[in-house]
């Protein structure tokens, strides 16, 4: 690719994007689940591990770890971590009152010891900051 050259790496997305730190993957929503796209080999598939938890536009990628909102459990819905190196899936917390739609679902610090999210709260948004949340 020349520089500033623009090209089609997927054909289809239906909410977030994230490329890897080493920048050799694409990890991005479709259907509804979080996919992975080698950007060497050009192979995509969904991201082994997390077939069973939709992911919608509320997850986040810090480094080789996925934070996913977990909405299944709608009146409190959990933040999953997902390590992309072991394929080792856990629950970090339960969040109150997440708020699911456009808004920036959840960020991490780049030292992975904040975590921010959203939240709808007797008609108010609010940001909220768990710090240490490890």
């Amino acid at each position: 690719m020349a520089r500033n050259e623009s090209v089609i790496v997927s054909s289809y997305f239906d909410g977030e994007y994230a490329e890897s730190y080493d920048q050799f993957k694409l990890y991005f929503t479709r259907y509804g689940r979080i996919w992975r796209r080698d950007l060497q080999s050009g192979l995509e598939a969904p991201l082994a591990g997390m077939r069973d938890i939709p992911a919608g536009d509320n997850w986040y990628l810090r480094g080789n770890q996925l934070f996913i909102v977990n909405r299944q459990r709608l009146i409190s819905p959990t933040l999953l971590r997902f390590d992309l190196v072991t394929g080792r899936r856990e629950q970090v917390m339960n969040l109150d009152a997440f708020l699911p739609g456009p808004l920036p679902g959840v960020t991490v610090s780049p030292d992975g010891r904040l975590l921010a999210y959203s939240t709808l709260a007797h008609s108010d948004l609010e940001i909220r900051l768990v710090s240490y949340f490890r």
